[in-house]
């Protein structure tokens, strides 16, 4: 096993030998809004490491870790320290999901519910958008998660065609028109029409059960709000304008990875990438790039 010195000479033996610089640049790669946190969140998660070390009762960091090379626990090492620095930046940017959905929710005027931010950035601190946000983090339903949810359901072993809608609706999501979708997914038109609608419904309905405050829901009735929000959050470092639903939409899925395949998916496409039941990975990987999924190679 391997105890609290021997954790510890190997986190400095991978600091030294440039996994910090690395740590930096896998940030910067995968949460460009937060390159500038880089090093903030690195040090986040060493201290997160390091205090779960020290209070482990058994004196070792990793209980189920077996001896072995200076190189495998080096390697571990830097698993951990990525799972943590990317659970910390996916904290940060939910928090800025969140104030996004509130704000865009309010009616022309500013006005909504006690508990929401204000739509008028220049007329309120903008720390208030982090707190508030915080105080209703375990009570907003977030879009993030409806559309993991989405993910799983489409996923499940049972679903027949669940993941050929995946791809549908993530195809539409980034821009791809009905026709254009059609073609690539040899689909006719009203077979993608039909699809799509059934994937929107189902989001709309798990929307209508999870969301209690009506924030994504007034979001997406209200369509364009009159001006632009500028998202200002200081305690998580990003600053970023949505002008509407569809914006908060694609944030989630290019900076939050909402449409991301499962872990288990995944593994077996880096596996068999040719295999037709990969076709909504070989799409969110070879043409979209996802950067969160590539770094995953």
């Amino acid at each position: 096993m391997m105890g609290k010195k021997a954790g510890r000479d190997c986190l400095d033996a991978f600091l030294r030998q440039g996994g910090y610089e690395r740590l930096r640049a896998y940030v910067a790669r995968r949460f460009p809004r937060l390159a500038d946190r880089a090093d903030d969140l690195i040090q986040t998660a060493l201290m997160e490491l390091l205090e779960k070390e020290k209070h482990n009762p058994a004196g070792r960091l990793f209980a189920d870790r077996s001896g072995g090379s200076a190189l495998e626990d080096d390697e571990l090492w830097r698993r951990r320290l990525m799972q943590r620095i990317v659970g910390r930046a996916l904290d940060a940017l939910r928090r800025v999901e969140h104030v996004a959905l509130s704000a865009l929710a309010q009616d022309e005027e500013g006005a909504g519910d006690a508990l929401s931010p204000r739509s008028d950035a220049a007329a309120v601190d903008p720390a208030v958008y982090a707190e508030e946000a915080e105080r209703r983090e375990e009570q907003v339903a977030l879009l993030s998660d409806i559309l993991r949810e989405f993910v799983a359901w489409c996923e499940a072993p049972s679903r027949k065609g669940g993941t050929r809608m995946k791809e549908l609706y993530e195809r539409r999501v980034r821009g791809q028109e009905p026709g254009q979708i059609a073609a690539a997914m040899g689909m006719s038109r009203n077979a993608v029409d039909q699809t799509l609608k059934r994937a929107r419904e189902w989001i709309l309905d798990r929307i209508r059960q999870k969301d209690a405050h009506q924030s994504i829901f007034r979001t997406l009735l209200r369509g364009c709000p009159p001006r632009p929000i500028d998202v200002s959050v200081p305690l998580v470092g990003v600053r970023a304008v949505f002008h509407s639903f569809e914006d908060v939409l694609r944030f989630v899925v290019d900076d939050i990875g909402a449409l991301c395949p499962s872990a288990e998916r995944m593994e077996n496409y880096w596996h068999n990438p040719s295999e037709e039941e990969c076709a909504d990975i070989r799409y969110h990987v070879q043409e979209c790039r996802c950067r969160h999924c590539c770094e995953r190679e």
